[in-house]
């Protein structure tokens, strides 16, 4: 927006070095492919990179790409405790709150969506999972559960000022791709759900624009599983 100042942008780079991600149909990339990526985003002005620690080689890519790039800054989700302010996600919250502000005084409300997982609620069956890429990292379900508490905090916080938080939870929906790669695996995914099958991303969009909104003005603080009766 003129006269302000733009918003930071931080490359994830999960998908550099793991088949991951409902919208991710072509796999992951060739280790040539995923340096010219980092490459090619830090030739066009990117400074900030996730790098995406536990998750297959993306660190490991993304560490080889940037070594002799100057003026770089690395971060992560998985940040030791010691690096991180007591108020850190406080801080990221009042960066956001001027945009939210503004859609207040425009719209009359706003709405923040968490997405959080499945695992936020329930552990991985690790039965389940037959090749080592398709577990969950482990630290994967403790942070989302963390994100669920962070959820309905904010939504108590921010309530007066009439924006609205919510998480959205969603079930197994893998990509194509991967039913069709390993049928079994998808197969498995499907006979856990109430309703006998994985979800689609399509299936997500309902749901997201429910809690974005004016449908739901009067919902805040809540998760909404869109799970095909995983966690019920």
């Amino acid at each position: 927006m003129r006269g302000q100042r733009p918003a930071e942008l931080v490359l994830g780079s999960v998908q550099l070095g793991l088949a991951y991600g409902a919208a991710n149909r072509t796999g992951m990339p060739s280790h040539r492919t995923a340096l010219r990526l980092v490459h090619r985003a830090a030739d066009s002005g990117i400074t900030k990179f996730d790098t995406a620690r536990a998750y297959g080689n993306s660190e490991d890519r993304l560490g080889e790409a940037l070594a002799l790039r100057k003026g770089i800054r690395t971060i992560t989700k998985l940040s030791l405790l010691s690096e991180l302010s007591s108020d850190a996600s406080r801080g990221d919250v009042r960066a956001a709150l001027p945009a939210l502000r503004a859609a207040v005084k425009a719209e009359g409300q706003a709405s923040i969506i968490n997405i959080s997982s499945m695992y936020a609620s329930v552990a991985p069956d690790s039965r389940f999972y037959a090749k080592p890429e398709q577990a969950s990292p482990l630290h994967y379900g403790p942070a989302k559960a963390a994100l669920l508490q962070l959820t309905r905090h904010l939504a108590a916080e921010l309530g007066p000022e009439k924006i609205r938080v919510n998480a959205l939870v969603p079930g197994p929906c893998p990509r194509a791709s991967v039913a069709e790669a390993d049928p079994a695996f998808a197969q498995r995914l499907a006979a856990k759900t109430m309703l006998g099958r994985t979800g689609t991303r399509d299936e997500i969009r309902g749901p997201l624009l429910f809690l974005v909104s004016a449908a739901s003005s009067y919902v805040t603080g809540t998760a909404l599983a869109v799970d095909g009766g995983w966690t019920a």
